[in-house]
Order: C-alpha cells, then sequence, then structure tokens
C-alpha cells in the first residue's frame, strides 16, 4: 500500500465520523433551541397573561361594587354631596379611573371627575322648561372649594 492510500484509509473514516458528529449536533441543538424558545414563549405569556388579569381583576372588582351599589339603592339615596363622599374614596384609590358617572331614565344625572389635585362633580336634574346643572369642586379630604 502506499502512503496515499494509507492516508486516505485513515482521513475517510475520520473524516465520516465527524461530518456525522456534526451533523447529529446540529440535530440536536435545532431540537434544543425549538423547545427552548416554546419553553421561554410560554412562561413570557403566562406571565403577561397574570399581569393583565391583575390589572383587570382590580378594574372589575370596582365595577362590579359600583353596580351592587346601584342595585342596592345605595347610589340613588341622599344629595350629591353624599354620593362625592361614596365616590371619592373611589377615585382616590383607583388612579386609572379618572371619572364616574351615574344617569336613571328621568334625565337626573350625577358625574364626578378627577381634576388635577381636586375633584369636580356636575348635578344634572331636569326641569319643566330647562336642565339645572350644578358644578362643585372638593378637595380630596371633601371639602367643598366652592
Amino acid at each position: 500500500m502506499s502512503k496515499s492510500n494509507v492516508a486516505r484509509s485513515i482521513v475517510v473514516p475520520i473524516f465520516s465520523f465527524a461530518l456525522i458528529l456534526l451533523v447529529m449536533n446540529g440535530y440536536q441543538y435545532l431540537k434544543l433551541k425549538q423547545k427552548f424558545t416554546e419553553n421561554i414563549l410560554e412562561r413570557i405569556a403566562t406571565n403577561e397573561l397574570k399581569e393583565l388579569q391583575s390589572v383587570f381583576h382590580d378594574v372589575e372588582e370596582n365595577l362590579l361594587l359600583l353596580r351592587d351599589w346601584g342595585k342596592n339603592n345605595v347610589l340613588a339615596e341622599g344629595s350629591g354631596e353624599d354620593l362625592t363622599r361614596k365616590l371619592i374614596p373611589l377615585l382616590v384609590r383607583l388612579k386609572y379611573i379618572s371619572g364616574v358617572i351615574l344617569a336613571n331614565n328621568h334625565g337626573e344625572e350625577f358625574f364626578i371627575f378627577r381634576s388635577e389635585n381636586n375633584y369636580t362633580t356636575r348635578e344634572t336634574i331636569p326641569k319643566e322648561q330647562n336642565t339645572l346643572q350644578r358644578f362643585v369642586e372638593w378637595s380630596s379630604d371633601f371639602v367643598s372649594l366652592k
């Protein structure tokens, strides 16, 4: 056997073995990368969903509280000042809600909203020929700033 045949008989199997290892490693890398990516995306999606649910859960709970107040006539009783005293604490705690409007089928309406550091209320009361609207500005400690 010549030197080139000996070299070829050694190099070809080694090269073939290295090529097989390279292909196997490439396949394993792609498979692992896909599983790793899916796992990371699943964890991110789960965390984002939990965060969104926690934000909207608070809003939902407070809106359900307002709905229950309405069903139990808590909001229908008393004056605009009574409603203001019930709703300012809600607006103070819930920074993502800037205002609440309540109305009935008779055209009466109560609207309270945050304006800078104070709160403004608007009461709308329909009269025979016109509509009366009364605006009052309040501090967060329930003092009318008229």
